[in-house]
């Protein structure tokens, strides 16, 4: 199979990931290569989950966030849907496009409701849910650690306890993180204004 000059590697054509192939750049067609080897090809969803993965431990952001975009052609699963978004969301974080990040966490946790994507996290949790839910974990740290709001941050961890998302005992050691951080902060202002003045 080719399209145009260029071949179509296999793994694209068994992932059935052909039209979605064909909406990257020249240059993310090479930079996928890399992630084929080692790619998930038993659906479209799978495929991309896997080597969304590979590129965000190779932290090759650019290309998360360039791939993303026509993600929906690929016609992942709910579970797969979110295992992208996490993927997704951290790479914006890492590029500083900071609302992007937030809009991923949002639909996130939007998906964390579903009884699906839950059992998928608790599955592979054994029986808990992993301290890596990056739509959970991320909002919080552009909430607080990007933004300074540190009340929205404080209520955003009181409704993840409601939602069961995280325990009390969990939200109490973040809260007492968040007081720290602002007083470090704080500190770190008053200590910057003294030197200028």
């Amino acid at each position: 199979m080719s399209n145009g000059t260029a071949e179509i590697p296999s793994q694209i054509v068994s992932a059935n990931v052909v039209d979605w192939y064909g909406t990257l750049t020249d240059q993310n067609k090479v930079r996928i290569k890399r992630y084929l080897e080692k790619s998930d090809v038993s659906s479209g969803g799978s495929f991309l989950a896997s080597v969304f993965k590979q590129a965000l431990a190779d932290e090759n952001y650019k290309f998360i966030v360039a791939a993303y975009g026509s993600s929906d052609l690929v016609k992942p699963t709910l579970s797969e849907r979110f295992d992208i978004n996490e993927a997704t969301l951290v790479a914006c974080y890492n590029l500083e496009k900071y609302d992007a990040c937030v809009q991923l966490c949002d639909l996130g946790l939007l998906m964390l409701k579903e009884k699906e994507v839950m059992d998928m996290l608790l599955a592979r949790g054994n029986g808990v849910l992993p301290e890596s839910i990056y739509c959970r974990n991320y909002k919080l740290n552009v909430i607080v650690g990007i933004r300074y709001d540190y009340d929205a941050g404080d209520a955003l961890l009181d409704q993840y306890e409601k939602d069961g998302l995280i325990s009390h005992e969990d939200v109490e050691y973040r809260k007492q993180s968040i007081k720290t951080f602002r007083l470090q902060r704080t500190f770190d202002n008053v200590f910057t204004f003294s030197k200028k003045n």
